[in-house]
């Protein structure tokens, strides 16, 4: 039994439930389904015992992994579902990306971008990354195709869905696998940041609302509204009409311990910080631009936020290639 066969395993039974429930309604908790399936599938209270030890072992060993590590935060429940869900997502949209820029240039999805397309498209997509990150995915870009692909590695092609690959144990290579690391630290650094900063302002006292607000936006200065209240309602553990309600209210204020509101923070998903109007990477990524023609890497960027309906497209040669098969999203060593 592999955490990839639980993950499976569960959304089927979610969707299931779904079928005779009211469209709101919470999905079963990762606790609460381990012990359903483990029951349905392994009958004895003995076998039931000893697979769940078995996978709890392996979950320690194998804890450096991303998927691991994240199934068993979910499993502890210090992590919500939506953190797996958004890092399969992520997984999704960069093989949509590479397929949207494949097909933009080549005319048709040839399955092959250029090393510097490549670079290209992770300095437009990853925008608040750091170069040591950009470099680090870069490297093991490398390695992978190296490894899998040398002669086309060779002359600077990056058969790119072969990053994506997984091997007979659902292992994938380095660069998905350092791609997954990435998404978890970033998600530990932005909530690290704002707590500096929270626990500067509330000093020993509790977080506020105010405090809250000015806490995230120093954190990233161009947070979208939407996404700030996301954050706030979740960091207060209030919905988002109570948080609507509060807003400019100074009527019974809002006020949690500073560790409680970064917990809450923490355990849902947290985007990457917003993009600076302008600013470009540190290697050129604007070389590819004439005039104000958008390059290849903002079109296929632009295409996925269409796709996902997150933006309207503004350019009317933007591509938006359907997704092909969302594939290849597994981990490492299932416990």
């Amino acid at each position: 039994m592999s955490v990839k066969e639980i993950w499976a395993a569960k959304k089927e039974y979610d969707i299931q439930q779904g079928k005779d429930k009211d469209k709101g309604v919470q999905k079963t908790t990762l606790v609460d389904f381990m012990f359903i399936y483990l029951e349905e599938v392994y009958k004895s209270p003995e076998s039931i015992t000893s697979v769940a030890y078995n996978l709890m072992w392996g979950c320690a060993r194998y804890g450096y992994d991303a998927d691991i590590d994240i199934f068993l935060n979910v499993l502890k429940g210090e992590v919500l579902e939506d953190v797996f869900h958004d890092q399969v997502k992520l997984m999704d949209d960069m093989i949509f990306l590479m397929r949207a820029l494949d097909e933009r240039t080549n005319g048709r999805v040839l399955g092959a971008i250029t090393c510097f397309e490549l670079e290209g498209l992770l300095r437009e997509f990853f925008h608040s990354k750091s170069e040591s990150q950009i470099q680090e995915m870069l490297r093991t870009a490398e390695e992978d195709l190296r490894a899998k692909a040398p002669q086309q590695w060779e002359q600077k092609v990056v058969a790119y869905e072969m990053l994506f690959e997984e091997d007979e144990n659902l292992d994938q290579g380095p660069f998905a696998e350092c791609v997954r690391d990435q998404h978890l630290r970033a998600r530990t650094m932005f909530t690290d940041e704002v707590n500096k900063v929270l626990s500067a302002s509330a000093k020993l006292g509790p977080a506020t609302l105010p405090m809250a607000q000015e806490a995230l936006l120093a954190v990233d200065p161009n947070l979208k509204p939407k996404l700030m209240y996301d954050y706030l309602a979740r960091g207060f553990n209030i919905t988002i009409k109570e948080l609507m309600m509060k807003l400019g209210s100074e009527d019974d204020p809002i006020k949690v311990p500073v560790g409680k509101f970064i917990r809450n923070l923490k355990a849902g998903v947290i985007a990457q910080k917003s993009k600076v109007e302008g600013k470009t990477g540190k290697k050129g990524k604007k070389g590819s631009e004439k005039g104000n023609k958008k390059s290849s890497f903002a079109l296929a960027v632009q295409a996925l936020n269409t796709f996902k309906g997150e933006e309207g497209s503004d350019d009317e040669d933007a591509t938006s290639p359907e997704r092909k098969g969302g594939k290849k999203k597994g981990g490492k060593k299932k416990g």
